[in-house]
């Protein structure tokens, strides 16, 4: 369970802070892109928004 979270943080990195492409964590982690896509729906249901995050970040290293 534990190889999971650090899997999970590790992919919640790659796309917020990387933007990577949900395929391409997939294949880097070697998980399926429905574990992955229920992480995000999971992490949504408990206040965190993985696509509101990423949003935000790319806006922020924009700048005014």
């Amino acid at each position: 369970m534990a190889r999971d979270e650090d899997k999970k943080r590790q992919a919640r990195k790659r796309f917020i802070f990387e933007r990577q492409s949900v395929p391409t964590i997939c294949l880097a982690l070697g998980i399926s892109d429905s574990t992955l896509r229920r992480w995000k729906k999971d992490a949504r249901q408990h206040g965190d928004d993985w696509d509101v995050a990423r949003s935000a970040t790319m806006l922020a290293l924009r700048g005014p």
